[in-house]
């Protein structure tokens, strides 16, 4: 040991010889080299490569601002640190570079650690939904959903507001499912009060039957707008309107060109919905003759004005609304997780280190990401999607259990058919 030899370099020449010197001499340079083992472990825990111990390690790592999360082991804890110091340090945290190399640091020394293969590396990141390399994609779409007014259904001269939180103005996509005893529905008309446009459809919606309204993108950016009529292309029939003033009719002239969808601009947007008669288009006893303005309102007692009033008519038609918002101050990262490859008979521990990754990854951007604004982290996996709008038309061929000479008994409980079987009868198919 260092220290005996040290101890006897100090003694005469006489003394530094012998079997009992060299004993009390170990005895004596015991201490030290405890002394020399405790000083080398102080001077490592002020070194965060060095440390051994979550402790130390987590008392350099509070220096930076990263506290130890509960999940996290020692190994965990030193990979952490360094990717969030490397981003805050090396890129600026809050850009672009220093989300990506943040996700590509700790995604690499997460799969190494865990000996798993769950995502290639973020070499580079695309702007947009990506199968094969990870992708930031910013202001991502957020898909809504609304039935307005309520469930029960749309009334004529119905008012109601929808609140578009997005980046940007989006086009609507309208179901609108005709029902009741009040059905069809003739000549619906739907304006957005806040920009002025209108959207009319020139025929009746039967009982029953579903009117599908939507927009799709062309290559050079702009948009065209589709109808159908439970699989009947009635496109033609759809009527736009520019500049409408609610009880102005001169200004219900069809715009030029093709019809455009109605557009939700930011913030709250306030819709009317009334059946508007049309030349040559069915529904005397739906429809209104002329053009209202807002005041006018179906009858309530002690609630409507007597000179702004109509008798009341049922609702006949209920409506669905759906569109894409580009969430504002958001961005989302994705990895492409389809596949996962870990030690034969980790089968469970690698899913768990999936989630865990992900959960991770979501902390960590949440603390990168700049102030107000949101992130997430999504690992995606295999999906197949095929879109399909389903019509029950009839059930055949159509059996009967018993016959006889007065008629015949009901029919079985084989599916439903609109205005044939009853609703006790009947099953989905």
């Amino acid at each position: 040991m260092a220290h005996v030899d040290s101890i006897r370099d100090r003694l005469p020449e006489l003394y530094k010889e012998g079997k009992n010197l060299s004993r009390l001499l170990d005895v004596m340079a015991l201490p030290l080299e405890e002394m020399d083992q405790e000083m080398r472990d102080i001077q490592r825990s002020h070194f965060f490569n060095q440390c051994v111990t979550l402790d130390d390690a987590s008392k350099l790592g509070a220096i930076l601002d990263i506290p130890v999360e509960d999940w996290q082991s020692f190994r965990d804890y030193r990979l952490w640190v360094h990717s969030l110091r490397d981003a805050r340090l090396k890129a600026g945290a809050v850009t672009r570079e220093g989300i990506r190399l943040f996700v590509h640091q700790y995604l690499e020394g997460f799969q190494r650690l865990k000996e798993v293969k769950l995502s290639p590396p973020a070499t580079e990141l695309s702007t947009t939904e990506s199968d094969t390399i990870p992708s930031l994609i910013e202001n991502p779409p957020v898909y809504r959903y609304m039935r307005p007014p309520g469930p029960n259904g749309l009334a004529p001269l119905d008012r109601f507001k929808v609140t578009n939180n997005g980046l940007d103005s989006a086009p609507i996509n309208l179901v609108l499912t005709a029902f009741g005893s009040d059905a069809p529905e003739y000549a619906p008309m739907l304006m957005n009060v806040t920009t002025g446009n209108a959207l009319v459809f020139l025929g009746a919606i039967p009982t029953g039957k579903r009117l599908w309204i939507w927009s799709e993108k062309k290559e050079d950016d702009s948009l065209s707008l589709h109808a159908e009529l439970e699989g009947h292309t009635v496109t033609d029939k759809l009527k736009f309107i520019e500049g409408l003033v609610p009880g102005d009719a001169n200004t219900a002239v069809q715009a030029s060109g093709d019809p455009q969808p109605l557009m939700l601009e930011r913030g709250t947007n306030e819709f009317w919905f009334m059946p508007l008669a049309h030349f040559d288009v069915p529904g005397l006893d739906r429809a209104l003759l002329a053009l209202a303005d807002l005041n006018l309102k179906q009858g309530v007692w002690d609630e409507t004005l007597f000179d702004h009033s109509l008798f009341s008519q049922q609702a006949a038609v209920a409506l669905q609304m759906l569109w894409v918002e580009s969430a504002p101050a958001s961005f989302k990262v994705e990895l492409p997780a389809q596949s996962m490859l870990s030690q034969a008979g980790n089968l469970e521990e690698g899913l768990s280190d999936r989630d865990r990754l992900e959960s991770s990854l979501d902390e960590a951007l949440r603390r990168l990401s700049a102030a107000g604004v949101e992130s997430r982290v999504h690992m995606r996996s295999h999906r197949e999607v095929q879109g399909a709008r389903e019509r029950l038309a009839r059930v055949l061929p159509m059996t009967i259990k018993e016959k006889g000479s007065i008629g015949s008994d009901d029919l079985p409980d084989s599916g439903g058919a609109f205005g044939i079987t009853d609703f006790d009868n009947s099953i989905f198919r």
